[in-house]
């Protein structure tokens, strides 16, 4: 009953949430990760981000899906490695 679940929430979720809500703008370094093949996420569903979080660096990952952490583990750590280097030498 989980994955069928998980599958249902992923389907219902509002992933233009941000375009017709109020959301607060949030000053911090950030890093946004999606696969280039998700077919969940919109291709430009990520660049409102970019008004929401000023510092966030948006970093699609080449030939990934939706799970792109499974997918492409190695490209997503460098990714998280980037962002803790930007975050701590400054």
């Amino acid at each position: 009953d989980y994955w069928p679940a998980i599958r249902q929430l992923l389907h219902s979720y509002d992933w233009k949430a941000a375009v017709h809500r109020q959301l607060s703008v949030v000053h911090v370094p950030a890093v946004g990760v999606w696969g280039s093949r998700d077919h969940m996420m919109p291709h430009d569903g990520m660049k409102i981000y970019k008004r929401l979080v000023p510092g966030i660096e948006l970093r699609p990952v080449t030939d990934a899906g939706h799970i792109v952490t499974e997918e492409t583990p190695i490209e997503v750590n460098e990714m998280l490695l980037g962002l803790l280097d930007r975050v701590y030498s400054g």
